[in-house]
């Protein structure tokens, strides 16, 4: 695994979104299938707008960037689920949240999210490979006091190297022992042999090289070519009199180049102690953890007492208000309870953008309306219907029967909705029948809204962009459900679909390889490159370029469209064709009915059992 640390003051959530570069001519949905590993888009790019329209700050959020190899991402794909694949890359990005600014609250003090992309087009236009990668952005906004998060490693990229070393160890990815350096561009002397210096070392690991090279293969000698600065707070080699610089007069100074900084950390002691005087390649897991944990330890000191006393305050107070909920959750309310709730994961919001306090009586027709700000609490009771909901602020919780699960999960919808939640970002907790339904209305809820926007889910044309980790939940259920209406159209497509054809399309689309390929009785496709089964056309774009079985079938439906007919005669493809839409068109509503008769009946049960 490769990572890469960048910083800068915007754009990161505008290229996640759209995926344009100047010098490309693909966008996002062209080149990736996009999964969100960790918090929320939308939420993210709020702080990066609000931090360049009100802060004045050279650099307002740290972008990194994770590269798998091929190797790293076969050991991703053989955990047996997409939930523990997905799982482990959310270990891995907390990892670098909590290893980059450790001493901060993540949920509270953190404004971050993370996606993964995983290739459809293999290679880009100048033929160079595209593997699968997490962007990561963290916004240097602290959501709690409104001031500027303090990075821990900003001017020492050994801890980096260090702690990718380590997170290769831990989750059994490749060690890279390649640096890519990007090194800025001086306009003095000084700076432009300096940077020649890094191009002619990049070969070398450590400092013990270093010498070595200088005294062998430079003949320096030390104390007339070189030196060994070693003070209290500093140890580096520079270079005695190997630059210069020019006054306005056209006076030439001799300068010395120091060794250190930007592009030659790996030359700096920085460990004195015996026990950290070894090559990184030489350390095991244990070591570098042990050394990542000292200076953690000394960090979550520094930031506390960096603290101030109001945001310490309203931390505490958070901590304490947590407490006591859950304590008078255990005290009230057995495990048998129907107790539901929804829980915004956009705390941040509720600080900056003023999301809460919405005035929602009007909509509440027969609802009794309870205002308590001394606890911030709303209530919305309904004795006819049995509803009994509380706003708490950032948390929506209902104690209603069992009856009005229904109704229950509209207005706590309506009352997320009202404050300014977004759908795609709520936790939902609470028995089964709860949780399926307040998901049931987030999909319709956002249908809705899509129709309304001229958005079509359905439409291979018009890809909807998820944003969120509930947003995969939906698109896979979607999926899911797609697969399942179109099987007999999907089978007809996988027997008459020249799998050829597919391979010639995919290779003007995603820039495959044609040499990695071939077609294989049964129409199928088998990747020369690996030892897996040959796949169906709808597999291949699922499979082996990524992209949803939506999207894929979608495709196969026009391709067969401009592929000659083999059927004896048009009016025979034509009566086949509508055959398969007939049978799934009653399939689906069998299927419906069936639903509909089990709802019904379930209903009446419930009603029976009550009574």
């Amino acid at each position: 695994m490769i990572v890469r640390v960048k910083r800068a003051k915007s754009g990161l959530s505008q290229y996640l979104r759209d995926g344009k570069k100047a010098d490309s001519i693909y966008n996002r949905d062209d080149k990736d299938i996009v999964t969100p590993i960790w918090g929320n888009l939308d939420a993210f790019e709020k702080a990066e707008n609000y931090c360049v329209e009100n802060k004045n700050w050279s650099e307002n959020y740290m972008h990194i960037t994770f590269g798998f190899s091929d190797n790293d991402w076969i050991k991703i794909e053989s955990l047996p689920t997409k939930n523990e694949q997905n799982v482990l890359m959310q270990e891995l990005v907390l990892d670098y949240i909590k290893h980059h600014f450790s001493g901060y609250d993540i949920d509270n003090e953190i404004i971050s999210y993370a996606e993964l992309h995983y290739p459809k087009i293999k290679y880009d236009e100048y033929g160079n490979k595209r593997y699968p990668h997490i962007h990561l952005g963290i916004s240097f906004l602290n959501s709690l006091s409104d001031t500027k998060l303090r990075n821990l490693f900003a001017n020492n990229s050994f801890y980096d190297e260090l702690m990718v070393r380590k997170t290769n160890f831990k989750f059994g990815f490749e060690q890279i022992k390649k640096r890519e350096v990007r090194v800025k561009n001086f306009d003095s002397q000084v700076g432009r042999d300096r940077n020649e210096w890094i191009e002619l070392l990049d070969d070398l690991n450590d400092r013990e090289e270093l010498v070595y090279f200088l005294e062998n293969q430079m003949n320096f000698q030390e104390g007339i070519d070189y030196r060994v600065v070693d003070t209290k707070n500093n140890n580096y080699v520079t270079l005695i009199g190997k630059s210069y610089k020019t006054d306005k007069s056209g006076k030439k100074t001799i300068q010395d180049i120091n060794l250190q900084g930007r592009g030659l950390e790996r030359f700096v002691d920085v460990n004195f102690d015996a026990k950290n005087h070894k090559k990184l390649e030489d350390m095991t897991q244990e070591e570098l953890q042990e050394i990542l944990n000292e200076v953690y330890e000394k960090r979550v000191e520094e930031i506390f007492k960096r603290r101030s006393k109001k945001a310490t305050e309203d931390l505490e107070k958070i901590y304490e208000e947590d407490k006591e909920l859950k304590k008078d959750f255990e005290k009230k309310y057995s495990t048998n309870s129907n107790y539901n709730s929804i829980k915004s994961l956009t705390f941040q919001q509720k600080i900056f953008y003023k999301h809460y306090g919405v005035n929602i009586q009007d909509s509440l027709n027969g609802y009794y309306i309870k205002v308590d700000d001394t606890i911030n609490n709303t209530s919305f009771i309904n004795k006819s219907i049995g509803i009994n909901i509380e706003d708490r602020g950032d948390e929506v919780i209902s104690f209603s029967n069992t009856d009005s699960i229904e109704n229950e999960a509209k207005l706590m919808l309506d009352i997320a909705i009202a404050k300014g939640w977004n759908l795609l970002e709520i936790e939902v907790d609470g028995p089964d029948d709860f949780i399926k339904e307040v998901k049931k209305q987030i999909v319709e809820k956002i249908e809705e809204q899509n129709k309304k926007e001229g958005i079509n889910l359905n439409n291979s044309e018009e890809i909807y962009r998820p944003t969120s980790l509930l947003d995969n939940y939906i698109f896979d259920n979607k999926s899911k459900i797609f697969e399942a209406e179109k099987i007999n159209y999907i089978n007809f497509l996988k027997e008459s679909l020249n799998a050829k054809l597919v391979l010639e399309f995919a290779k003007q689309k995603y820039n495959i390889n044609l040499d990695d390929f071939e077609v294989v009785d049964g129409n199928k496709i088998n990747n020369k490159t690996n030892r897996q089964k040959p796949k169906s056309i709808i597999d291949f774009f699922t499979k082996e370029i990524g992209i949803r079985v939506g999207e894929a079938t979608q495709i196969c439906k026009d391709l067969i469209s401009k592929q000659p007919i083999k059927c004896s005669s048009d009016l025979e493809y034509e009566e086949k064709i509508e055959e398969i839409e007939n049978i799934q068109i009653n399939d689906i509503i069998d299927e419906q009915n069936k639903k509909n008769y089990t709802k019904e009946e379930k209903h009446h049960a419930r009603k029976r059992k009550n009574r």
